[in-house]
């Protein structure tokens, strides 16, 4: 089956990102239309860059460092590799891998002070301590 907007959503703006929560009400998924009216869903590698770089950019206005809040973002070997680069290299957040599954990536996440944490199916969450 072909992935879709939600009914009713028609692109306006490809610079627009819109949420939603999915069937089950388990997560919530993040997508936008581009410009050719094309349906692009947001998986949890980007979402999971998206909120590191934003939680980073939060506590640096702050004027928190990485000695003060501890943010660490766990993933699982499914994983792009580019996005933990990015979240490793470019924005200097710890990163760590467990196994799959949420039940997994929750009990390390937790070892931090902020957690971040998504599959590459979209669930996942932020868990601050």
């Amino acid at each position: 089956k072909e992935q879709a907007p939600p009914t009713g959503v028609a692109a306006t703006d490809s610079s627009v990102h819109l949420a939603t929560i999915d069937g089950d009400a388990d997560r919530v998924v993040y997508f936008q239309l581009d410009s050719s009216n094309k349906f692009r869903l947001l998986d949890g590698d980007k979402i999971i860059t998206l909120y590191a770089i934003f939680i980073k950019k939060q506590l640096e206005t702050l004027g928190l460092t990485s000695e003060d809040v501890r943010i660490g973002v766990v993933q699982t070997a499914y994983a792009n590799g580019g996005s933990t680069a990015y979240i490793t290299n470019t924005l200097g957040i710890k990163t760590d891998f467990t196994p799959t599954g949420v039940k997994h990536l929750h009990h390390k996440a937790l070892e931090y002070d902020i957690g971040v944490y998504f599959e590459a199916n979209g669930h996942g969450t932020v868990v601050f301590k």
